[in-house]
């Protein structure tokens, strides 16, 4: 019962056998066995040298791969083709040869297999086989090379670069259009039977495939077919004396009536591939289509509405080149009338998702379409401009940032275009209302999206161009008419805006104001667009020998224009703010003025809009900006002080003077910080800025905020002053770290001043008072800022200032949280740095000068120690203080001399021995010593006096005085810290250091040890 055991397993194989015993078998083999998968390949033209490979000189590593190959399933011919890759780079060159002569055909097989896997693994087989025979390819080529220009195009990435590189490396760039003209025919004729010749079934074999892979493998080979030509024309069409060659092979594909009815496939993949074909053809020969030039205009018309987006760029770029090789397009009125009608209606769609591609094409095809086509050119370009801002304006087109900005680029170059071929009144009325002004409200309104595109961009540069061309160019006037046209239908919207008050509809127009001042300060990365000769910078005069203006000239030319035409309604801005106090009003006002002044409008604004009177700059901003920025609400001082900066810019150096002596006391903190920034970035410029900064008017003031910022609570009297705190921080920030540059923003006496102030409020602090976290933190971060600038140890008070934070370091260590003295902390290590680098640069034998900041703080961390009140907490921290003091010390002088140790450099002892108690001071201390503790020890015999030196008085009470243990644990913990060397020393060695003139330290330290375990015994065993 079952089945028979002796039944054979695989179909042909009686006998199953291992792989080793298989390759044994093929070894010894005289044909080529188990291959017959091969047999029917389709179409694969033969080798050109007509020979036969003997199959039996291939070796057997290679048959049994070879023969995986042939096998159905995906992974089998995966794991084959990678071992057949393996191989090429193992054995030997002639072994890997023999295996050349079939490696054509089934690369052909493997290429246009249904698993993308597959096709990958096969180009990397490819490449490798190829790396290896080098010139003994020739002779395959023309049977390898149709297959290996489509696979350079295969839709699966992968699978095309492999190919790609693999071609790229087997030839040079020399060679390479010279082998596909070598092999052009076998490569058309290939690409000729897969377009006309097979099919789904042809291609595939229907008993084990399924009908959908059936189709996209037919597909893809189609497209791949089509994308293949187009490559090797662009490949090829720098070798102009083979063209005739190659266009010999080409011409029958394209006579032949089944390559035309692709272009109506049902696959887009298929039309794009094939209208992409035919850009290729246009751009390599248009000789090619001689004779067929209706053919082609009827399929390429035909197609300009292509309901599939990603068809619509190739067939528009073709219908492009149509346009430029064959004007006869445009004789019949029925074609043009068709082309219209498709383009619009493409147009109203908005690319049908292609737009950012379709965009760039209009303006060369509206210049090619000669006025005969148009019939009606008024209403031609009605129609046109409509479709293109109706199609921008559509939601799906809104959601996409790059068709909406490519639209909007577009509709202005063709406006513009327009603009240089028509002056009708009647058009261009219709075309400013609809095509500018209309967008720009839209912007405003119910397309947000608009306002975030290059739309303002756009229309500030082409009433740029316009502005320049009108006065520029005598064929040009009526553009003055167009600029005016223009600012009185889009005043109307503005003042509409207005009425309204809406808040984001008026910071819309805020937007649009600063685009057309500074076209750059909203999209700074834009695509140029197609350029005109007409539209260059350079204009030049038609008179005077032809004397170019420069940029500057124009763009002034242009701000008068346009500032002549604002006038009315930055005065009706300004009244509306005057009646309602809206900020949004008061920002198109202040822009409106800043970047578009004129003297009509200062006398609009001063004396109204019925009289004209000479005003100055100087008198707006007395009369009419000055009181603003005595305004605490930053929401007006901003635009206040940029109109400052605008009018002041533009007066004379006296008037300057004037305006900035005028600023009062009064001024708002906010106002001063934004003009101290302001003035700062101008001062290199500006010497009446610089002076200004550098005055007693400023620095005394600065003197005078100082108190309000360290002690708040003195503000109360301060009117309005109070409530700033943090301007005044921003304010100071900004002062003590010389706004980022190495001069000071202010005169330096001041800040010796400020930083004495800082001083006096830092030693108001006595011993029994408790500072504040906030008030501190505040103090050191603005002493952060300062010594962040190089010129700060230049000032007077500077050393001061530093041992007042340290004292305060010392003194709050307990009270403050750690943040804070964390802070306080990394804020005196920071300075300390500062000084050192400072005074080793300029004054380095002043380094360790008694009288020094370093020489001072020192003494003060050794009082601190030695005094009775200070604690073992206090002590540790001064340490790891001192640490890091040495360490910096260090890093900056270890190269002045040799040293292996910190201990060794002459600068580190110096410091060392300020900070060690003189001989006095040790006999003091060790007065405290209760010389109970050597009884044990000189009892049990284990010292005596010659072996240790004991102090020379020791009193008997029991108390115990731990100051001489603080001591010597400060000072062995910066021993161990100096002796440490981590350039030599691991983990499993210890260097031995000679202490010399500091042994004594060592014997001080073993005095507090035996001393401290002793008393801690004896009063533990006195409380039993």
């Amino acid at each position: 019962m079952g089945k028979d055991k002796s039944a054979q397993r695989t179909k042909g194989n009686k006998k199953p056998s291992s792989s080793g015993r298989t390759a044994e078998l093929l070894g010894g083999a005289t044909g080529f066995v188990g291959f017959s998968a091969l047999q029917d390949l389709g179409y694969v033209p033969a080798a050109s040298q007509g020979t036969t490979a003997n199959d039996s000189t291939i070796s057997a590593e290679f048959r049994v791969t070879l023969r995986k190959m042939t096998k159905k399933d995906s992974t089998t011919k995966i794991k084959a083709l990678q071992e057949f890759e393996t191989l090429c780079g193992s054995e030997e060159a002639e072994s890997i040869k023999s295996a050349l002569p079939f490696w054509p055909r089934i690369y052909g097989k493997l290429s246009v297999d249904v698993e993308r896997r597959v096709r990958e693994a096969a180009q990397s087989a490819n490449k490798a086989i190829v790396a290896q025979v080098g010139k003994q390819l020739a002779p395959h080529l023309r049977v390898i090379m149709p297959t290996w220009v489509l696979a350079m195009v295969d839709p699966h990435a992968p699978a095309a670069l492999i190919a790609t590189k693999a071609f790229q490396e087997a030839f040079s760039s020399e060679k390479r259009a010279e082998v596909l003209i070598f092999t052009c025919k076998e490569i058309v004729d290939h690409i000729a039977d897969n377009l006309f010749n097979q099919t789904p079934q042809t291609l595939s074999d229907p008993k084990v495939t399924d009908e959908e892979d059936m189709k996209s493998k037919y597909l893809r080979i189609l497209s791949c077919s089509l994308n293949g030509l187009s490559l090797v024309l662009a490949t090829t069409s720098s070798l102009s004396a083979k063209k005739p060659e190659a266009s010999a092979s080409i011409k029958p594909l394209l006579q032949n009536p089944k390559f035309w009815k692709l272009s109506k496939h049902k696959s887009p993949q298929v039309r794009s591939a094939w209208f992409s074909l035919l850009k290729g053809i246009f751009e390599y020969d248009n000789d090619l289509l001689e004779g067929i030039w209706p053919e082609v205009s009827r399929t390429v018309l035909s197609s300009l509405d292509d309901h599939d987006g990603a068809v619509l760029p190739h067939v528009w770029v073709a219908f492009l080149h149509l346009c430029v090789a064959y004007p006869d397009i445009w004789t019949d009125a029925a074609n043009s009338k068709s082309v219209f009608r498709r383009m619009y209606s493409v147009l109203r769609d908005g690319g049908r998702g292609s737009g950012s591609e379709l965009y760039p094409h209009l303006l060369p095809i509206i210049s090619l379409v000669p006025e005969k086509a148009m019939e009606d050119k008024c209403n031609f370009y009605e129609e046109f401009f409509r479709a293109l801002s109706n199609g921008i304006c559509k939601d799906q087109v809104m959601t996409s940032s790059r068709d909406v900005s490519a639209g909007v680029k577009s509709l202005y170059e063709c406006l513009l275009f327009v603009s240089s071929v028509n002056t009708d009144v009647k058009l261009w009325n219709t075309l400013v209302k609809y095509q500018m002004v209309e967008l720009v409200r839209s912007s405003f309104t119910d397309k947000p999206q608009l306002s975030s595109s290059n739309l303002y961009r756009e229309i500030s540069q082409i009433l740029r161009i316009w502005a320049w061309k009108c006065n520029f160019e005598e064929s040009s006037r009526n553009l003055h008419d167009l600029i005016d046209l223009f600012w009185v239908s889009f005043l109307l919207v503005c003042e509409a805006i207005l009425e309204v008050g809406n808040e984001v509809q008026l910071a819309k127009a805020v937007d649009f104001f600063l685009v057309l001042k500074t076209p750059t300060s909203k999209f700074s990365s834009m695509r140029e667009g197609v350029k005109f000769s007409d539209e260059k910078l350079n204009c030049e005069l038609p008179e005077g020998g032809k004397s170019k203006w420069s940029n500057k000239e124009k763009e002034k030319l242009f701000l008068e224009m346009t500032s002549s035409n604002l006038a009315p309604f930055t005065l009706m801005c300004y009244k509306c703010y005057q009646k309602d106090n809206n900020i949004n009003v008061y920002n198109i006002f202040a822009i409106l003025l800043s970047s578009f002044p004129s003297s009509r409008l200062y006398s609009a604004l001063l004396y109204g809009a019925g009289e004209e009177k000479f005003v100055r700059e100087l008198d707006v901003v007395q009369k009419l900006i000055l009181p603003k920025l005595e305004e605490d609400s930053l929401a007006i001082i901003n635009p206040s002080v940029n109109m400052f900066l605008s009018l002041y810019s533009l007066m004379e150096p006296r008037e300057q003077e004037t305006i900035l002596k005028s600023l009062k006391q009064s001024l708002s903190i906010g106002a001063l910080r934004l003009l101290v920034e302001k003035m700062t970035e101008r001062r290199e410029s500006d010497p009446v800025a610089a002076a200004w900064l550098l005055s007693s008017q400023l620095g005394s003031f600065l003197v005078q905020l100082i108190d309000i910022l360290c002690c708040p609570e003195r503000s109360k009297g301060a009117g309005s002053h109070s409530g700033q705190q943090d301007e005044l921080i921003s304010l100071f920030n900004f002062v003590l770290r010389n706004g980022n540059k190495k001069e000071p923003v202010i005169s330096m006496d001041y800040v010796s001043e400020i930083l004495m102030k800082m001083t006096l409020n830092l030693k108001a602090i006595d011993a029994d008072t408790e500072p504040e976290d906030q008030m501190v933190q505040l103090v050191a971060n603005l002493a952060g800022q300062l010594f962040s600038s190089y010129v700060c140890w230049q000032t007077n008070g500077i050393q001061e200032f530093m041992r007042s934070l340290f004292l305060l370091l010392c003194q709050s260590s307990k009270s403050l949280c750690g943040d804070t003295v964390e802070i306080l902390k990394a804020t005196f290590l920071k300075a300390f740095r500062g000084l050192i680098t400072f005074t080793v640069e300029n004054s380095p034998e002043k380094l360790l000068h008694e009288e020094g900041t370093v020489s001072i703080i020192l003494k003060d961390i050794k009082q601190i120690v030695m005094e009775d009140s200070s604690t073992f907490g206090l002590t540790l921290t001064l340490s790891e203080l001192v640490h890091h003091l040495f360490v910096v010390v260090y890093e900056r002088v270890k190269g002045e001399e040799e040293s292996s140790i910190m201990l060794d450099h002459s600068k580190i002892q110096t410091m060392l021995n300020i900070l060690i108690p003189s001989e006095n001071d040790w006999t003091e201390i060790e007065n405290t010593l209760c010389p109970l503790y050597v009884a044990p020890a000189i009892l049990q015999g284990t010292i005596s006096f010659r072996e240790f030196p004991f102090p020379r008085n020791m009193q008997e009470d029991l108390t115990w005085n731990q100051k001489h243990t603080r001591i010597s644990l400060f000072l062995c913990e910066l021993l161990l810290v100096l002796c440490h060397c981590e350039e030599y020393q691991t983990d499993d060695t210890k260097e031995e250091v000679y202490l010399g003139q500091y042994t004594c330290l060592a014997v001080v330290a073993l005095h507090s040890t035996c001393h401290s375990t002793s008393m801690m015994d004896l009063l533990e065993a006195s409380h039993n």
